[in-house]
Order: structure tokens, then C-alpha cells, then sequence
């Protein structure tokens, strides 16, 4: 099984089971929620990348989070409230639905160039005089490096990997603001920014 029949899978058994977990409310008449996001979990930690899962649910005011599994494989110890999760690609979402607000609100404009909102000189932000603009960003077609350092994309290459956990927390160990701005700065653009068309923007009521 290659990379990328890997990536897929495990992402549609995510998928999956937080589906699962979500739609496991119109059972609650006939079932306790908490058994049905038990068996979602249950199930989830037997796919053979995985061995510990937290799942929340809030419904109806009430809230429902279990645990399964062990932190590290052989070793008991499962994940609890408090344990740390990479945010992933939830901030995507966050980041997408706030943005969204801005521009309703006419605060920002998708067609903005980034380097009005960067401190500093940003002549490689560009190619062939045409600016990476904010809905580049939003749409993943800037150009742009998935990650900073460069050297993360190549640790990241096969996330399967059970070094690559540790290779990341190395690498970002002392990684920081000052870091990724002069890396920025480094960026080389090798392909025009996706051209679409621009979306009026609704007035808000």
C-alpha cells in the first residue's frame, strides 16, 4: 500500500467515526449516546495506524467525551482531558470561518495583497509581478511551501512513519515567530498564483 492510498484511508476512517459520533444522536432515543461514541472509538483505535483516540460530542447541552487506547504503543496509558492534541487541520476551518467574517464585514478583501498585512519587505511574495492575495491563501494555490521549515515537508513526506513525531518536535523545538518570518523572507515562488474569479461580497444586513 502506497503513501498516498495510506493518507487516504486513514483519513476516511477519521472521517468515519467522527461521522459516526455525530450522527449517533438520532439513535439516543433507542441508545445511550455515550455507548455510541464508545463503539466510534473503539472502533477507531483498531485501524492498524492508530492506538489512542479522544472523542467530544456536545448534544442537546450535555457533554460526552471518551477516551481509548495508550499514548504510546505497549504502554498503558491513555490520552485524558488533558492531553495535547496537534490542532491539524481544524484551524483551517477556524481560520476559514473567520476570515469569512471579515470580508462580509468588509474589513478585508479577498483580492488584498499579503504584504500589506506583513511587517517588512516581501519582494518574493510574488510572480512575475503578480501578488499572492488572501484568497491564495485560502485556497491552498499560492505557491506557497505546506510548511516552515522546508525541512518539514521532507520529515512529513510519509506521516505513517513512527519517527515522524519525534523528527517534528525536534525540529520545532526552538522554532519560533522571529524563525518563520526569516524563512518567509526565503520563500521562492515558482508558479503563478491560481487566477479565479473574483466573488461579489454580499452586503450585511
Amino acid at each position: 500500500m502506497n503513501v498516498r492510498t495510506r493518507r487516504w484511508l486513514r483519513r476516511l476512517v477519521v472521517s468515519a467515526a467522527l461521522l459516526a459520533a455525530g450522527c449517533a444522536s438520532e439513535k439516543a432515543a433507542t441508545k445511550d449516546l455515550g455507548a455510541e461514541i464508545d463503539e466510534v472509538a473503539a472502533t477507531l483505535i483498531q485501524q492498524p495506524l492508530l492506538h489512542s483516540t479522544s472523542i467530544g460530542v456536545v448534544y442537546r447541552g450535555e457533554e460526552y467525551i471518551r477516551h481509548r487506547g495508550d499514548m504510546e504503543t505497549g504502554k498503558p496509558g491513555p490520552p485524558t482531558d488533558a492531553t495535547l492534541y496537534e490542532i491539524g487541520s481544524l484551524s483551517k476551518t477556524l481560520a476559514g470561518t473567520l476570515m469569512a467574517n471579515a470580508v462580509l464585514e468588509h474589513k478585508v478583501s479577498l483580492d488584498d495583497d499579503v504584504r500589506q498585512y506583513l511587517q517588512g519587505d516581501y519582494p518574493n511574495l510574488q510572480y512575475k509581478g503578480e501578488p499572492i492575495r488572501i484568497r491564495h491563501l485560502l485556497s491552498h494555490t499560492s505557491g506557497l511551501p505546506n510548511m516552515l521549515p522546508e525541512r518539514a515537508n521532507t520529515v512529513l513526506e510519509d506521516f505513517t512513519d513512527h519517527r515522524t513525531p519525534s523528527e517534528l518536535n525536534t525540529l520545532y523545538a526552538h522554532y519560533g515567530k522571529a524563525d518563520f518570518f526569516k524563512d518567509l523572507h526565503a520563500v521562492e515562488i515558482d508558479q503563478h498564483p491560481a487566477r479565479t474569479t473574483p466573488t461579489p461580497v454580499p452586503e450585511r444586513n
